[in-house]
C-alpha cells in the first residue's frame, strides 16, 4: 500500500554519520525484537486491552460528531474546547493544521482551546472576546475530575446560564466522557447535556481519532472522514509491511538502539511547517507519558525514557542548532517537512541591490524552506549527529490521519521494545491525588 508520508532514516545509519549512527550489525540484531514488539501491539490491539489501532474503523462516531455540530451551528457561531492533555493537544494540533480560523471557509464554528491552566488572566481575556449568546461548550473529561478543566468549565457553565438562561445552556454544552462512570458522565444525565463516548480502552494522549479529537474537529468544519481514512491506510500498511518497509518499525526501532547503545536519550522533533508546531506539542506529551517510567512491565526500577524537545525550522536553527551541532551528542532529531505547499509566495527581483541580497530575488518561498531543511539536515551530518526526515505529501485530512498513527504506533512499539507499559501514567496520577487532598480539606 502507497502511504502519503515516508521516514527517511539515512543520517540515522552509521553509513552516514559514522559511529553515533546505527550499524548493519545493530539493526539486524533489532529487528527479531522489532517483530517482537509489532506482534505484541497487535495482540493488544485484538484482544480489546488497547484500542487505539480500531479508532479509524468506528465510522459511527463521524454521524455522532455531524448531527451534533449540525444542531450546534444554528444557533452558535464560537465553540469552547474544555480540556487538558491528551483531551486538548491532539484537537488543538487537528485545528491549527487543517482548521480555518474565521470558521467561515468551511462553514464551522471558531475554536477556542481552554481548561488547559489556571491562569485566571487567560481564561478572562477569552471570556471578553467572546459573545457566550452564540456560543458553545465541549468539555472533554473521562473521569470528570480534572481539575483545570472542570475549573474552566465550571466558569463558562455559570456564564453560559446567565446568557442564555439554564434549558439553553444545557442544549449547548457537550461532555466528552467515560461511557458508564464518572462525574463529568453523571452531570450530563442530571443536566441533559449532549454526550460523546470515550472508549474505554484508549488512552487520553491515543484518543485524537476518537470524540476527542473528531468532533471539535467536525465542529470546525475539517473532513474528518479523510482523517479516519488515512488512519486506516497506515494501519492496514503496518499489518502488512516488513520492519524495512514500515516507517513507525523504523523510526522506533533507530531510536531504541540509539538509546541503549549510545544514550541518545533527547529526542528532538522540528517541523518545518509552521501549522505543525502544534502537533509537536502532542508528540512531546505521547513520548514523554507513554514511555518515562520508574519500572519495567516486570516491576525491575528503570527510570528509562527519552526527552522529548520541540523545536520549530527554519526559526530554532537560530536558537538551539548550536547545541545540536556542538553539544552532547545525545540528541536524535526528526525533521518533518512538507513535500508540498497549499500556496506559495515568490521574491520580487533584488537586481542591482548588491550581490549578497540579490541572491535571494526570484526565489519561491517553499523552495527556501526546502533548502533549509536539506541543509541543516546536512550540517548535522557532517557532525556527526544523527537525523531522520518524515516527508508528508500535502497538509490534507488524509495525510495528517497517517501522521497521527505513524507516531502512536512508533511510540507503542518503542514502549515493546524498553519493557515499559506505555499506556498509563502513574507520575501524573501522584500530583493529582495531592491536589484532590488539598482541596478536600
Amino acid at each position: 500500500m502507497s502511504l502519503l508520508l515516508r521516514y527517511d532514516d539515512t543520517n540515522m545509519r552509521s553509513d552516514a554519520v559514522g559511529k553515533t549512527g546505527v550499524s548493519p550489525r545493530e539493526w539486524s540484531r533489532m529487528l527479531p525484537r522489532l517483530r517482537a514488539a509489532k506482534k505484541s501491539v497487535l495482540k493488544l490491539a485484538r484482544s480489546g486491552d488497547q484500542g487505539f489501532l480500531d479508532l479509524p474503523f468506528d465510522r459511527t462516531v463521524v454521524k455522532e460528531c455531524d448531527r451534533l455540530s449540525r444542531r450546534l451551528t444554528h444557533d452558535c457561531t464560537d465553540l469552547v474546547v474544555l480540556g487538558i492533555g491528551g483531551s486538548d493537544l491532539g484537537a488543538k494540533a487537528l485545528h491549527q493544521a487543517l482548521g480555518d480560523e474565521s470558521g467561515a471557509q468551511r462553514h464551522g464554528l471558531r475554536l477556542h482551546f481552554s481548561g488547559s491552566s489556571t491562569d485566571p488572566d487567560e481564561l478572562s481575556r477569552l471570556l471578553k472576546r467572546l459573545n457566550l449568546k452564540r456560543t458553545c461548550v465541549n468539555v472533554i473529561s473521562k473521569s470528570g475530575d480534572t481539575l483545570e478543566t472542570m475549573a474552566a468549565f465550571l466558569v463558562f457553565r455559570d456564564r453560559l446560564t446567565k446568557a442564555v438562561g439554564s434549558r439553553r445552556a444545557s442544549e449547548r454544552i457537550v461532555a466528552t466522557t467515560d461511557d458508564e462512570c464518572g462525574s463529568l458522565r453523571a452531570l450530563a444525565r442530571k443536566e441533559g447535556y449532549a454526550a460523546l463516548r470515550i472508549p474505554e480502552n484508549v488512552g487520553g494522549r491515543f484518543s485524537v481519532l476518537s470524540t476527542v479529537g473528531l468532533f471539535p474537529a467536525r465542529a470546525a468544519g475539517i473532513d474528518v472522514d479523510g482523517l479516519l481514512r488515512g488512519g486506516r491506510d497506515f494501519v492496514d500498511s503496518f499489518h502488512e509491511c516488513t520492519p524495512a518497509e514500515c516507517p513507525s518499525m523504523r523510526y522506533a526501532a533507530t531510536h531504541v538502539i540509539g538509546m541503549e547503545r549510545r544514550r541518545q536519550n533527547i529526542h528532538v522533533i522540528m517541523p518545518y511547517v509552521a501549522r505543525l508546531a502544534s502537533f509537536a506539542h502532542w508528540v512531546r506529551q505521547l513520548v514523554a507519558e507513554s514511555l518515562g517510567k520508574r519500572v519495567s512491565r516486570h516491576g525491575t526500577t528503570i527510570h528509562a525514557g527519552p526527552t522529548p524537545v520541540n523545536a520549530v525550522g527554519p526559526e530554532d536553527q537560530h536558537s538551539q542548532m548550536q547545541l545540536y551541532h556542538e553539544g552532547p551528542f545525545d540528541k536524535l532529531i526528526t525533521f518533518i517537512e512538507l513535500a508540498q505547499f497549499e500556496t506559495d509566495v515568490k521574491t520580487s527581483s533584488a537586481k542591482g541591490m548588491g550581490q549578497t541580497i540579490e541572491r535571494f530575488g526570484n526565489r519561491q518561498f517553499s523552495d527556501l524552506i526546502h533548502l533549509e531543511r536539506r541543509a541543516t539536515a546536512e550540517s548535522l551530518r557532517l557532525s556527526k549527529r544523527p537525523n531522520g526526515t518524515l516527508t508528508l505529501s500535502s497538509l490534507d485530512a488524509r495525510c495528517m490521519g497517517e501522521f497521527i498513527m505513524f507516531w502512536e504506533i512508533a511510540v507503542a512499539l518503542m514502549g515493546e521494545l524498553m519493557d515499559v507499559n506505555a499506556y498509563n501514567q502513574p507520575g501524573v496520577e501522584v500530583s493529582k491525588q495531592i491536589m484532590r487532598e488539598e482541596l478536600a480539606r
